[in-house]
């Protein structure tokens, strides 16, 4: 980093360029890898392969609304609204690193919202691929694009999803189904704490 500064102060005389300068420098230096991939300092996101090396994304179709079966509540990080849900047996860890299920919302009418998404691991990513109210039908969300997960308002529950119970070190997906239904389990016994530091 000072070495980056150095550079840049030489070629700036100007201070309010010299402070983007220093402002690019240190955002530059915050995130630094290992040498797997991995961010430093706890992350367990690695940089996002390039497309050519990245398993094809596949199209899975959703579960039938009517075999959700048993849904496991999972509060989000920061969201104070509706506790979302997770179909208990619709979890799928794909061959594309891809970790796929059903996500339910309980509105304050009573419906519910249901939604059929993904979370990559890697690049900590996640996209709604169908959606449906009530018992349906599913429609494709045409509109929908990968996107980073974040700890903030309703989406804030992907990050948990990522952090906690589907993504591995490595920035891979965790080794199977059984292991995220554990974990999902777990969660009110301290474990997800655990896990977070030993990351």
């Amino acid at each position: 980093m000072r070495g980056v500064l150095a550079r840049c102060a030489a070629r700036l005389r100007h201070p309010a360029l010299l402070m983007l300068c220093m402002l690019l420098a240190a955002g530059a230096s915050a995130q630094q890898y290992d040498s797997q991939g991995n961010l430093l300092g706890g992350q367990r996101f690695r940089r996002d392969k390039p497309d050519a090396d990245r398993a094809p994304e596949r199209d899975v179709p959703p579960p039938p609304l009517a075999a959700l079966g048993a849904l496991i509540p999972v509060p989000a990080s920061s969201y104070d609204g509706p506790t979302p849900q997770l179909a208990r047996e619709q979890f799928q860890v794909g061959a594309d690193e891809v970790v796929r299920y059903v996500l339910v919302m309980r509105l304050p009418d009573g419906s519910r919202e249901v939604s059929w998404e993904g979370i990559r691991c890697g690049p900590a990513e996640w996209k709604v691929y169908q959606r449906a109210r009530g018992n349906g039908p599913w429609t494709r969300d045409f509109t929908s694009a990968w996107q980073r997960v974040n700890d903030a308002g309703p989406a804030g529950v992907r990050y948990r999803l990522a952090m906690d119970f589907f993504c591995g070190s490595g920035g891979r997906p965790v080794a199977s189904v059984a292991e995220i239904v554990e974990r999902l389990e777990d969660e009110g016994a301290g474990s997800v704490v655990k896990r977070r530091r030993e990351f």
